[in-house]
């Protein structure tokens, strides 16, 4: 059982639950570097390295990450719903 914003009660299924909360909208890689970067719903930017593949949480934000893309080997930008952008850069290593 969820409430929306105003506490107006609505059921979804199990799966269906599963599913919305665990939405991806975007995604990009950084084949140099052996990353993948991908947020949606949840507002999390998650970072896969692809060699070991290990997840790392790298950044909560207030919203739904709509968009996120690596603009050279070390930088990437990050878009959220309410129009906020951010730009990132890597270590070198």
């Amino acid at each position: 059982m969820k409430f929306d914003e105003n506490n107006t009660e609505y059921n979804l299924s199990k799966l269906d639950e599963e599913t919305y909360e665990n939405k991806i909208y975007a995604i990009d890689c950084n084949i140099d570097r052996s990353l993948m970067i991908f947020g949606g719903i949840k507002n999390i930017l998650w970072i896969k390295h692809s060699q070991t593949e290990d997840i790392t949480a790298f950044e909560k934000y207030s919203d739904s990450v709509i968009f996120c893309k690596f603009v050279d080997k070390n930088t990437f930008l990050v878009a959220i719903l309410n129009g906020e952008i951010y730009k990132y850069t890597l270590n070198r290593d």
